[in-house]
């Protein structure tokens, strides 16, 4: 587990981060104005101006471990769909974009996932928190993002940012299936690296113990045997590495859809796959997870909700493969102008 990666000094943070702002919006082929291009200039703006005023001050900012992940993902989702953008004439520029609206639609929809599943009574504005704990709904850094909102939501933005942009919706999404797949992937490293999203304990030899200051361990406490004789840190008893197998389970989904591309035969193949197979991964996964509340109890005593929503994933997926197929036809990019 590693919660905090390293810090850094604010006054070099804020300018680094306009300055990527900057490139990705210039930096792009033939690129027009948006509003991407606009949130790009205003967050240089930002950083430019903060880092001149924090210039000097003793103020660090703690990289989180669950943060860089997402950052990753978020890079290598980028350039996988960049990559393949230009086999359906789609300017790479348009993979930034989507990158970055898809990763704030997945920041709302996690949060929000995690807040009316999970939480609502320590946000609840007429409950005992009042409304500051309503206002830390917004405290996402604090923690509590829900992989189901995210994920749907990312999708709903990304589907809302290629219609508005006149983008080939469903040739896009099928590209871009591996790189939500990618970004599950990530996702769990950063459960990993926080210690949440633990499951059972476990007798099994690559079983984690997770160390004081985890989710895991604020729940299972410390086993008297295993303690890091070096740090001088309690760790919690053996438990199954959930964070791994979603991770084992996406890398594997993502893969076999990325080779899958050359075989295709329609539009909307590779994203009902998506479906399919992250509401499988998540649906197995469960069976192994401690920290998630049964869904719905008057049907079944076993199942989770995350069960139940991955089930419902798969239904749609199956569907969607169905409805695509009797469509039976595939995109063709428009050949440039001799």
């Amino acid at each position: 587990m590693c919660p905090i990666l390293f810090e850094v000094p604010l006054w070099i943070v804020l300018p680094l981060g306009g300055a990527v702002l900057i490139a990705s919006f210039f930096g792009g082929e033939n690129r027009s104005w948006s509003v991407t291009g606009l949130l790009a200039l205003l967050g240089a703006a930002l950083g430019l101006l903060g880092g001149w005023i924090f210039k000097g001050l003793d103020v660090w900012v703690p990289i989180q471990g669950y943060g860089a992940s997402i950052l990753l993902g978020f890079v290598l989702g980028v350039w996988l769909a960049w990559r393949r953008g230009r086999l359906i004439g789609v300017e790479p520029s348009h993979a930034l974009d989507v990158g970055l609206w898809g990763v704030l639609g997945g920041l709302v929809g996690g949060r929000l996932g995690y807040v009316v599943l999970e939480a609502w009574p320590q946000f609840n504005p007429f409950g005992e928190p009042g409304f500051h704990g309503f206002l830390r709904m917004f405290a996402v850094w604090e923690g509590g993002l829900v992989f189901f909102g995210a994920f749907v939501f990312a999708i709903v933005t990304t589907y809302l940012y290629l219609r508005w942009n006149k983008v080939p919706v469903l040739p896009f999404l099928d590209l871009a299936g591996p790189c939500f797949l990618c970004g599950m992937f990530f996702g769990r490293m950063g459960c990993l690296m926080r210690g949440c999203c633990y499951g059972y304990e476990t007798n099994l030899p690559w079983g984690l113990s997770f160390p004081e200051g985890s989710d895991a361990f604020s729940v299972y406490g410390p086993d008297p045997s295993i303690k890091d004789v070096i740090a001088h840190t309690v760790h919690t008893a053996p438990l199954h590495p959930t964070q791994v197998y979603g991770m084992i389970g996406a890398l594997l989904s993502g893969a076999f859809l990325y080779a899958y591309w050359p075989y295709r035969r329609y539009d909307g193949q590779i994203f009902g796959w998506m479906f399919v197979m992250a509401g499988t991964v998540r649906f197995f996964e469960e069976f192994f997870r401690a920290d998630n509340q049964l869904g719905l109890p008057g049907v079944s005593q076993t199942l989770t909700q995350s069960q139940w929503i991955g089930l419902g994933l798969i239904v749609f997926g199956l569907a969607w493969l169905v409805y695509r197929r009797g469509k039976n036809t595939l995109y063709a990019a428009p050949q440039p102008a001799q």
